[in-house]
């Protein structure tokens, strides 16, 4: 397995010893779950949303398991490369946002030269815009000068990153961007590339997303690639970076940002004996925390490409990444060069498992647009009780080239819906540890269809079922809903059991549970 020069939760406890402040991992847990469940007998989970993501919730089980929940692929091409500017590649990377009642898109494009590599001054991201996230248009902002005319989307040129909604600064730097600076100055024209050293990590602002400010000051020294993810984690009231490292393969460090604080040089543990004041020479390695890695279960040339990590809202303790993991090709190991998207799930954002390594959203045939490399666009967005993940997929394999522009696709799941509790025809059951809720009533996100059902009996911690609230009292649920109110001998009400130990036995046939919760 790859490890890091310092394992990840003995680098926080020494960057703590440090006097690392300023990254905020002064005084955090580093219990893992199960040292949380025997040292505190009762969970206490409030009216908070509970997800069946590993078996947190589960002590004793039969006849049910943990599903992957891979989510329905809408086949549509929901933006056209037909721009002039975009006649290179189009829709290899991007960003996507909701804000005001609009979905925001953001979008690379650029040029090819003889040697099949993009030409640095030529990317470009560009700028559309929907209001019910389907149907998009391309507005003339008319910024960046394109062979002569400013009728275009271009908001930026010389630079890539990953554009995102800052809700925790001023309006007029709302909108952020950890950009890649990679201009060639001799012939780009673009007033925030000036005097920028070639692959220097900024933060812009904005507070349209159109109109970009760059800081003034090198956020990180050092190459790293691609698009990086930043989350807003309210559970630390800081952003929280997942950076790309090389070693040489691709993984990711993590970082913690004060709010307001994006736009200064982030904190890292500098490495004895390098320097860090080689712009594009130096890349990240172990100067973070690696949290993001391949390990002995992936297969040869495995490494995640990208993080597109996102704290799930609405939930506890729930922590999402959709991976693009990429399979080399290069050296004498057989690989296929292609990219698929796969989950990775956390409780607190540093410790990252994939437990399914197979593929969410999988390249399809050399003929599909989506022969070759699919690209989740970072953030999803939730619509409707729906769940909406944009991606971008390219026909060729990643190191073949030139390529051609990418079609943008959605990826949908209902709300909660991406690991299931899931019974089969036989009747199954599962057990919780000792919870303590608060509430008045309790439902259930369920898929049982026709001809499943779903039963719920409280117990005291010790068993034995709670009179009123057992499961020959507990009326069969039946159906599919995100939000299904479970009821005993009539009766939904469960408030006379509210501050008590308590557990849950979920029995089951032919069923799919994604979460559960106490409404208040």
């Amino acid at each position: 397995m790859e490890t890091s020069r310092l394992s990840r939760r003995g680098w926080f406890r020494a960057a703590a010893t440090l006097g690392l402040a300023a990254s905020g991992t002064a005084g955090f847990t580093f219990a893992t779950e199960s040292e949380k469940r025997r040292a505190k007998d009762v969970l206490d989970i409030g009216t908070r949303k509970q997800l069946f993501i590993d078996d947190r919730f589960i002590v004793e089980s039969k006849g049910v398991g943990l599903e992957l929940n891979r989510p329905d692929l809408q086949w549509e091409n929901l933006l056209t490369a037909e721009k002039p500017w975009e006649l290179g590649i189009a829709c290899a990377r991007g960003s996507i946002c909701q804000h005001g009642g609009k979905t925001m898109l953001w979008y690379q494009a650029g040029e090819w030269d003889e040697s099949r590599a993009i030409v640095l001054n030529t990317r470009r991201m560009c700028y559309a815009e929907s209001m019910d996230g389907i149907h998009f248009t391309k507005p003339e902002l008319g910024l960046i000068e394109f062979h002569g005319s400013k009728r275009n989307n271009i908001v930026t040129v010389g630079a890539e990153g990953h554009m995102f909604l800052d809700e925790h600064d001023t309006p007029d730097r709302r909108f952020k961007a950890i950009m890649d600076m990679r201009p060639n100055l001799k012939t780009l024209r673009w007033p925030p590339a000036e005097g920028v050293a070639r692959h220097s990590i900024y933060l812009f602002s904005s507070p349209d997303g159109i109109h970009w400010t760059r800081s003034r000051n090198v956020v990180f020294p050092m190459y790293l690639g691609a698009e990086q993810s930043a989350i807003w984690d309210n559970r630390l009231d800081k952003w929280v970076l997942y950076l790309r490292a090389h070693r040489p393969h691709r993984c990711f460090g993590r970082v913690e940002i004060e709010a307001g604080r994006l736009h200064e040089p982030y904190p890292f543990q500098p490495l004895a004996g390098r320097r860090y004041d080689q712009p594009g020479e130096v890349t990240l390695t172990t100067e973070l925390p690696i949290v993001m890695d391949r390990d002995e279960r992936d297969p040869p040339g495995a490494q995640p490409y990208l993080m597109n990590a996102w704290k799930y809202p609405g939930a506890e303790d729930v922590y999402f990444a959709y991976v693009p993991m990429w399979y080399d090709a290069r050296g004498r190991t057989p690989a296929s060069d292609m990219l698929e998207v796969q989950l990775a799930i956390s409780r607190d954002g540093i410790d990252w498992k994939r437990p399914w390594r197979h593929a969410l959203i999988s390249p399809g045939a050399p003929d599909y647009p989506e022969g070759g490399q699919v690209w989740p666009l970072m953030d999803p967005v939730i619509r409707n009780n729906q769940i909406w993940l944009y991606y971008l997929a390219q026909p060729e394999r990643h190191m073949q080239g030139p390529q051609r522009s990418g079609v943008v696709r959605r990826a949908i799941w209902g709300l909660d819906r991406f690991v299931a509790a899931q019974a089969g025809p036989g009747s199954g059951h599962i057990v919780t540890p000792t919870l303590r809720f608060a509430g008045n009533t309790f439902a259930v996100n369920l898929d049982a269809g026709a001809s499943g059902r779903l039963r719920v009996g409280v117990e005291k911690p010790n068993g034995q079922a709670i009179k009123g609230f057992s499961l020959d009292e507990c009326h069969p649920v039946y159906g599919n809903g995100v939000a299904l109110t479970v009821r005993w001998k009539g009766e939904a009400n469960v408030q006379r059991l509210v501050g008590q130990p308590v557990r849950l036995r979920f029995v089951m046939r032919n069923a799919k549970l994604y979460s559960f919760q106490f409404l208040p």
